[in-house]
C-alpha cells in the first residue's frame, strides 16, 4: 500500500510485484499448481504486508553500500493450522527475483500434495521436506533458469497540479482534525499524503465505489490501492486538497465514524452471508462490538486504539483471526434441540515480521455473549497492565490462563439460559440459527 510513498522503505517494491504478477499470470503452466499461492512484497521494516503469514514473502532491503536486494521467506499460512514463514534466502539479488520465485513454484508444482486438498499448500510441503531440503531443491531448480529480472528506478516524486487553499493552520472542524490524525499518512514526497478510506466491515456498494473512482480522478490521486485490512488508499493527494477531499468523501458517505486502523476498524470475512464454509454471520457481531467499544471505552480510546479485532466465520481464517490482538472464528455447538452460534476466542496474535505469533485460545463462547466478554478482557487489560504496556505484551506476560478464568461463566449455559438470552440466534439475527448442511459444517 505504501510502496513508493513511505519515507521508511528500502525501495519501492511496486514494479517488482507488478512484474512478477504479469509474468506468472501470462504463463498458463502456473495456473494449475496444486493449490493457491499468496506472494507478499514489503518495502518497509514495519511490515504492512505481514510477510510471516505469506506462502512467499519478499522483503526489500539495502546493504551497507545501499545496493538493493531481497530477503525471501516461504511456507507461511493461517487456516486451521497456522505456520510462520521461514527464511529461504538471506540475500536474493534483484536480478534473480523472478528466477527464485519461479523455482519455488516449480518445486511446489513437482512435489506439492495433489491428493489431499487440505494439505495442498506450500506450508505443508516446507513442513514435510524441511526448510533445508526445500531450499536445496529451489536452488537446484533455479540453476536451470537464466531469466534476469529488470532493475527498476527508485520511486518518482509526485508533481501534479493542484487547486485549493493550503491548510495554514489546524482546522477548526473537530471531525476533520480527527480524520487527519487517523486516516492520513504523510508521504516522503513533500506536501503529499495517502488517504485511507474505510470500507465499513469490508463492504462498499457499487455507487460508493463509482463515487470513489470519480473522487480519485478529481483530486489527482496517483492510484487507489487495497489494504490488507479491507480498506482503500488514495495515494498522492496534495495537502492543499485535503479539506475539499474530506468534504467530497463525507458527501458521498465515505467517511466512517470508526478511525482507520484502530480498534473499531474490525476486519471480518464474508461469513455465512455468502460463504458455504462459514458457520456464523460476522457482520452482526462486528457491529455489536463496534457499538460496545464506542459506548464503553470512549474515554480510553488512546489506550486501546492499537488493539486489532478480526472475525472469521469458520476456522479457515479468511479474516486472519490467528494474528489478531483479539480474534474469533465461528462454529456451532449443540444444546438440546438447538444449535448455538459460537466463537472460539484467541488473544495475543502479532503479524509483524520477526515477531509473528499466533493468538492463544482462551474460550468458546456463544455469539451473543461475545461483546460482554471482550469488554471484560479490555477492562482487565486497562486495570492490570504495566505502564505503557501494549496488549500483545500484556497477554504474553499474564498468560492465557489469567484471561481464561474470567471467561468461564460465559462458556456455560443451561437450557433456560439458551431461551432467556436467545443464544440460539446469531448476533444481529432474529432467526433461529441453523446449518443447511450439517455434515458439511461438522458442528462441534
Amino acid at each position: 500500500v505504501l510502496g513508493g510513498v513511505s519515507d521508511n522503505e528500502a525501495f519501492d517494491v511496486t514494479p517488482y510485484a507488478l512484474e512478477a504478477s504479469e509474468y506468472f499470470m501470462n504463463h498458463s503452466h502456473y495456473h494449475s499448481l496444486p493449490r493457491k499461492i499468496k506472494i507478499g512484497f514489503e518495502g518497509c521494516p514495519e511490515d504492512h504486508t505481514f510477510i510471516g503469514i505469506q506462502d512467499i514473502g519478499v522483503q526489500a532491503a539495502l546493504d551497507a553500500n545501499r545496493d538493493p536486494f531481497f530477503q525471501i521467506y516461504v511456507g507461511g499460512g493461517l487456516s486451521t493450522q497456522p505456520f510462520v514463514a521461514q527464511l529461504l534466502e538471506e540475500r536474493t539479488e534483484t536480478g534473480r527475483l523472478l528466477a527464485t520465485l519461479e523455482a519455488v513454484l516449480k518445486v511446489f508444482d513437482q512435489h506439492g500434495n495433489r491428493n489431499d486438498r487440505k494439505h495442498a499448500r506450500l506450508k505443508y510441503l516446507v513442513l514435510d521436506l524441511g526448510i533445508e531440503k526445500f531450499r536445496d531443491l529451489v536452488f537446484e531448480e533455479r540453476k536451470k533458469n537464466f531469466f534476469v529480472s529488470r532493475d527498476f528506478p527508485q520511486s518518482l516524486n509526485s508533481s501534479r497540479p493542484c487547486e485549493g487553499k493550503p491548510l495554514k493552520k489546524l482546522p477548526s472542524d473537530l471531525k476533520f482534525r480527527e480524520w487527519l490524525e487517523t486516516n492520513i499518512y504523510w508521504q516522503k514526497q513533500k506536501n503529499f499524503a495517502t488517504v485511507f478510506v474505510q470500507c465499513p466491515l469490508g463492504n462498499l456498494p457499487p455507487k460508493s465505489l463509482q463515487a470513489l473512482a470519480h473522487i480519485g480522478r478529481k483530486f489527482h490521486a496517483q492510484d487507489i490501492r487495497t489494504t490488507i485490512t479491507q480498506n482503500l488508499a488514495l495515494r498522492g493527494i496534495h495537502q492543499n486538497l485535503l479539506s475539499a477531499l474530506y468534504r467530497a468523501l463525507r458527501k458521498n458517505g465515505l467517511i466512517s465514524l470508526c478511525p482507520a486502523g484502530q480498534i473499531t476498524d474490525i476486519t471480518r470475512c464474508a461469513s455465512a452471508d455468502s460463504c458455504d464454509s462459514a458457520f456464523t454471520s460476522t457482520r452482526g457481531l462486528a457491529l455489536a462490538l463496534q457499538g460496545m467499544l464506542e459506548n464503553s471505552f470512549g474515554t480510553h480510546r488512546s489506550e486501546i486504539k492499537n488493539i486489532r479485532i478480526k472475525i472469521s466465520g469458520c476456522p479457515n481464517a479468511c479474516a486472519q483471526h490467528s494474528i489478531a490482538s483479539i480474534g474469533f472464528h465461528g462454529l456451532a455447538r449443540r444444546a438440546g434441540n438447538y444449535l448455538i452460534p459460537s466463537y472460539r476466542m484467541f488473544v495475543g496474535g502479532n503479524p509483524s515480521k520477526g515477531a509473528t505469533c499466533f493468538g492463544k485460545l482462551i474460550g468458546t463462547i456463544p455469539a451473543r455473549r461475545i461483546p460482554q466478554s471482550v469488554k471484560d478482557i479490555l477492562e482487565i487489560f486497562l486495570r492490570e497492565r504495566k505502564w505503557n504496556e501494549d496488549f500483545s505484551a500484556f497477554t504474553h506476560r499474564v498468560g492465557s490462563a489469567a484471561l481464561q478464568n474470567p471467561l468461564r461463566a460465559y462458556q456455560e449455559y443451561t437450557p433456560l439460559d439458551v431461551v432467556k438470552e436467545n443464544l440460539f440466534k446469531d448476533m444481529g439475527s432474529d432467526d433461529i440459527f441453523s446449518l443447511p448442511n450439517l455434515s458439511k459444517h461438522e458442528p462441534d
